[in-house]
């Protein structure tokens, strides 16, 4: 034995022995860090990469709900072209990360191959993940339409109530989050919508109290929306707005306007309280001759549209005239069979009056269109000054000399 150890081939025979086997152990563990971590391809071998390779989550889904994993990953195989090329070509293999001992919370968990043979090296990009393990919770809420670009709707049209089917969906996720939604929206556009919207297709959005968008699994991610898009009108007359007087010696025999009627847009309870819509004000201080004026439409609150915008008003202009309707007698209203009555003044109840307009309005005016009153309702006995209620036609203006009538009741 000393002679060996002394011998200097024994020695180099001994180290050669040992460099090999050194060079075997560092080419293995070469080989294992190489699959592992990134490839120093030998030129004798096939390298195929597949992107998008599905990542399958081993996990009892019923009870939890995992974040961090990634969709798809990139997996890269080397080997012999004879293995490399069928296992690429039938897909045969598959990726997953392993959670069934973990327990809920946040862990670093290496991302798995099956299916792929012993003889090929494999690369996975990503290796590993941040993943996240959470108790799963399912909840049902309410859907809450919202309308957007109601200012964009077509003319005169307002929207009814929405229909959604279903009306609630079912969303799974971690507790934590599930407890955190406030509202479940369909957010309906409604910008230039004529007609009714029906079954349309709407994506749910899940939100927190603070407004943020969640990234939760909804069941149902779209709902169906139906909404009754109305447009409610009326033909509503029009009516000549004036200010200011005529100058003295004139009086409007007509005013006439076209078209008579305008149609308006609005809300059914708006509508039902319109009777009338009123012109722009014309200045009677101005007017001095028969002419033909175009106007617009004063528009009430809360008209959403409202056709024509404008009318023309013809106005008939004429010289004023005087008939007077001597000895019109006063009548007495809601005088107490009880009582008696006694004109003190005007005496025995009588009056002049008289009438101003144009010349053929006078002409069709008789002492019937004209009426004289008092209205005596809860006098007693006394003598009292009531207040001459006149009236007549509206285009015809009437005086008379007193405005109150002193009367004796007995």
């Amino acid at each position: 034995m000393d002679k060996w150890l002394k011998s200097p081939w024994f020695v180099r025979g001994v180290a050669l022995v040992l460099a090999i086997l050194l060079y075997t152990a560092v080419s293995l563990d070469d080989n294992t860090t190489q699959s592992e971590s990134t490839f120093i391809p030998n030129g004798s071998d096939e390298v195929e990469t597949v992107e998008d390779v599905p990542v399958d989550i081993r996990i009892d889904e019923e009870k939890y709900v995992v974040s961090g994993v990634p969709n798809t990953v990139t997996v890269t195989v080397q080997g012999s072209k004879s293995v490399v090329t069928p296992t690429i070509r039938q897909k045969a293999f598959g990726v997953f990360v392993d959670l069934q001992d973990l327990e809920t919370g946040t862990h670093q968990v290496k991302i798995q191959q099956t299916g792929i043979s012993n003889e090929l090296s494999v690369y996975i990009e990503p290796k590993t993940v941040e993943v996240t393990i959470e108790e799963r919770s399912t909840q049902n809420f309410d859907v809450n339409v919202e309308f957007i670009n109601q200012s964009k709707l077509a003319d005169g049209y307002e929207l009814g109530e929405a229909k959604v089917t279903p009306n609630q969906v079912t969303i799974t996720s971690s507790k934590e989050i599930v407890d955190s939604i406030a509202i479940v929206k369909a957010f309906v556009d409604v910008s230039g919508a004529n007609e009714p919207i029906n079954n349309q297709g709407v994506p749910v959005k899940v939100y927190d109290n603070q407004g943020n968008e969640l990234n939760v699994r909804v069941a149902q991610p779209t709902v169906e929306v139906s909404v009754d898009v109305r447009n409610p009108n009326k033909a509503i007359p029009v009516e000549p707005a004036t200010k200011g007087e005529l100058r003295d010696g004139l009086t409007i025999e007509s005013m006439t306007v076209d078209p008579e009627e305008v149609r308006v847009f609005a809300a059914d309870e708006i509508l039902s309280e319109l009777d009338q819509i009123n012109t722009e004000e014309i200045d009677l201080s101005e007017i001095t001759e028969a002419k033909t004026i175009q106007l617009g439409l004063q528009l009430p609150d809360n008209v959403r549209k409202m056709e024509p915008k404008k009318v023309e008003v013809t106005i008939e202009v004429g010289e004023k005239e005087e008939k007077v309707f001597e000895s019109e007698q006063i009548e007495t209203r809601n005088l107490d069979e009880d009582y008696s009555l006694t004109f003190v003044d005007p005496t025995d109840g009588l009056l002049d009056v008289t009438a101003i307009g144009t010349s053929e309005e006078l002409q069709n005016l008789g002492p019937e269109d004209i009426s004289l009153s008092i209205d005596l309702s809860g006098q007693g006995p006394g003598e009292y000054e009531i207040p001459i209620n006149l009236s007549g036609p509206d285009n015809i203006e009437l005086n008379v000399n007193v405005e109150n009538a002193v009367v004796q009741l007995e």
